[in-house]
């Protein structure tokens, strides 16, 4: 980047060696974005990015470590200093008209360094250029401090830095009963302040455009799309409706958030298939809140399963087109109730869906795995026939699909909390 736009950029070390406490995701974080933002605001000139120790001029022990990012860009005016670290503020500058952003850039600067007990200070003269101060308590330090400045020029490299890292893979590996959301939007620090908001609650995955998502939904089935409807290569209209039409994704919750809050752009997405339109900027416990309703919302469907197929199928209360795949399940399940060779295989190639698309579409409906969802349907069948008929217990089992009577019985007692045969005899007795 530096050598693309002719910038010289430098880094200055007064330090030979550091040992100390800190958050290195966050750290690097802390120091790109800075480096991004004065990259956005310098056509030419001289970048650097300088550390080092202070002192406290009452207490020698109190040091801290100090990150300057400082350019030759146009500089902050006055009037704005105190609202850079605001979330979403932005600076309509004619100068920069093409710089592209979205507010949250240095704002997750400010929230990462208070994060370290830190504090960060800014110094600018508009046409000058500007000076990020970054302070760092340092905490169970080992410090070698060198007296020269070391400078090394890097421009062809100034890229390696910029490396943001996905959450740890050992600490996913224990959050994998968290509800899986989807963040798409083509600007970075927008996807990191989305991870950073939900990271605590969902496992957050992220794309950068809706062609991109679209190839993370059918890889990751998550639980809720949160998706930019401003984007390249593929819109949020777009892909929302891409998602809604497809019957592997159709159920997913999609949420789309737009800068644009005029009742046409809300009728869009709205009629793109979203469940829900909010406008920037938002207000973050009413997002939270709607996500979390939308969460909420899909744990009901799914018991609501068990209570409506009591009935009818066909009073599934879903969406259409989820409601006609449901229906359709059911309806090829029914026809081969007597066949204890029909299993998973044979019921995905029936629906023409992969196994795995199978599996977490019919478990995101019903909350039932491909086999339980089969098992259930037989034993809603045994139940009626063991209400109605004459039948004996043996013959509903086989009737049913069961070829062996003890398994049937087992499974129809977990599922009703009695025996077939004390099952019977309540209907008996009452007739």
């Amino acid at each position: 980047l530096a050598s693309d736009k002719s910038i010289k950029l430098t880094f200055t070390s007064y330090l030979e060696e550091l040992q100390m406490d800190f958050d290195p995701e966050k750290m690097n974080k802390i120091v790109t974005n800075l480096l991004s933002n004065a990259f956005k605001f310098t056509e030419k000139g001289h970048i650097d990015i300088s550390v080092g120790i202070t002192e406290s001029l009452q207490n020698r022990d109190d040091k801290m470590l100090a990150i300057k990012v400082s350019d030759t860009g146009i500089g902050i005016e006055e009037q704005y200093m105190d609202k850079i670290f605001d979330r979403f503020f932005r600076i309509d500058n004619p100068q920069k008209s093409s710089a592209s952003g979205t507010g949250v850039g240095l704002h997750l600067v400010s929230e990462y360094v208070k994060l370290h007990n830190g504090k960060i200070q800014v110094e600018s003269i508009v046409g000058k250029g500007s000076v990020f101060t970054v302070l760092i308590p340092i905490g169970n330090s080992s410090v070698k401090e060198i007296k020269n400045q070391n400078v090394i020029f890097s421009s062809d490299n100034s890229q390696e830095s910029v490396n943001p890292q996905e959450i740890q893979e050992d600490i996913a590996d224990n959050r994998s009963n968290l509800p899986l959301l989807l963040a798409v939007d083509d600007n970075e620090d927008f996807r990191q302040f989305i991870r950073s908001l939900f990271i605590g609650k969902y496992r957050v995955v992220t794309a950068n455009n809706g062609e991109e998502a679209w190839n993370e939904v059918l890889k990751e089935l998550p639980d809720l799309i949160l998706c930019d409807v401003m984007m390249p290569v593929m819109d949020g209209y777009e892909f929302c409706r891409k998602v809604k039409e497809d019957i592997r994704t159709s159920h997913i919750p999609v949420i789309l958030l737009t800068a644009k809050s005029s009742e046409e752009n809300k009728y869009s997405g709205i009629e793109a298939g979203a469940d829900d339109y909010i406008s920037k900027p938002f207000n973050i416990d009413m997002l939270s809140l709607k996500i979390e309703k939308i969460i909420e919302k899909q744990k009901k469907s799914q018991s609501n399963f068990k209570k409506k197929i009591d009935i009818s199928p066909s009073e599934i209360q879903i969406m259409t087109m989820d409601e006609k795949f449901v229906k359709k399940a059911v309806s090829i399940v029914e026809q081969n109730m007597d066949n204890p060779e029909f299993l998973v295989e044979d019921l995905c190639r029936e629906m023409a869906m992969s196994r795995v698309y199978f599996y977490k579409k019919i478990l995101a409906l019903t909350d039932k795995s491909p086999s339980e969802f089969i098992r259930f349907i037989r034993l809603k069948r045994a139940a009626y026939l063991l209400e109605k008929s004459q039948m004996f217990v043996n013959e509903v089992a086989f009737q049913v699909g069961f070829n062996d009577p003890k398994y049937f019985r087992k499974y129809f007692k977990e599922e009703f909390g009695v025996t077939p045969t004390e099952y019977k005899k309540k209907f008996s007795d009452e007739q």
